[in-house]
């Protein structure tokens, strides 16, 4: 798969109306496999190791859905993927310099959020002005 197709914040092919639907169904269904990924204890590997490629193919079908619900969801799973309970979870199991990169990241993807977010309201305010 290329770059681009792995692109999380992408709105995918097809009808987004389609894909609204398609992605909700599979948010619940990767919600319940990430609730049961965490009750598998971590001693048992190949649990764990099963729990995780389920989630894991869930994400793969998320990804390549279209709408912009697709894309609050991909968003969304971005943004709490490393948390549990509160806690940067992410942070207890990598080295320090991966986390800090995780960190990088994080701040590149909050600031395409926020360009997102100022082209929608400024989208939003000129269609207001045509109209009024």
């Amino acid at each position: 798969m290329s770059a681009p197709d792995r692109d999380p914040f992408a709105l995918g092919g097809g009808h987004p109306e389609d894909g609204d639907a398609e992605a909700l169904a599979l948010f619940q269904r990767w919600l319940a496999e990430s609730r049961a990924a965490d009750a598998t204890d971590y001693s048992d590997e190949d649990g764990w190791d099963a729990a995780l490629a389920r989630r894991d193919q869930i994400e793969k079908q998320i990804l390549a859905c279209a709408g912009p619900i697709g894309l609050a969801i991909k968003m969304a799973r971005s943004r709490i993927a490393g948390f549990k309970d509160g806690e940067i979870v992410i942070a207890r199991k990598v080295s320090p310099d991966r986390a800090r990169m995780m960190a990088d990241r994080l701040t590149l993807i909050r600031k395409h959020c926020l360009h997102m977010e100022n082209q929608l309201r400024e989208a939003a305010a000129q269609a207001m002005l045509a109209v009024g």
